[in-house]
């Protein structure tokens, strides 16, 4: 009898430590999670403050660069038209200059040596 009375305490010792293992292990598992959810509450928080700060660069954008991009384009669209115009107003003259050797050549040869007594 007493060898039964032995082995059950045994096993009572033994379930009693398991039963200790386990909640030990539910301890740490409780714990993880609790950190976790401590974790995900901060990275949410971080996450909407990051938010916040893009919507207000955002509005910023809008208000403070967004005219300066509009005034840009609109003076580099002026400039190219004038390069444009220059552009135009070069090659007229290169033609007009063209034109007036090729018809006149002769005659503005004659001219220039007359005035700079070249024989």
């Amino acid at each position: 009898m007493q060898y039964l009375a032995d082995e059950m305490a045994g096993e009572k010792d033994a379930a009693a430590q398991s039963r200790a293992a386990v909640h030990r292990r539910l301890d740490e598992q409780a714990g993880l999670i609790a950190k976790l959810t401590g974790d995900v509450a901060i990275s949410v928080q971080v996450s909407a403050q990051a938010r916040e700060h893009a919507k207000a660069i955002e509005e910023r954008l809008d208000q403070e660069v967004a005219p300066a991009v509009a005034e840009w384009r609109k003076i580099l669209s002026m400039g190219q038209g004038m390069a444009m115009l220059v552009g135009l107003g070069g090659a007229l003259v290169a033609s007009g200059v063209w034109l007036a050797f090729s018809y006149f050549g002769d005659a503005i040869a004659a001219a220039i040596r007359a005035a700079l007594r070249i024989p």
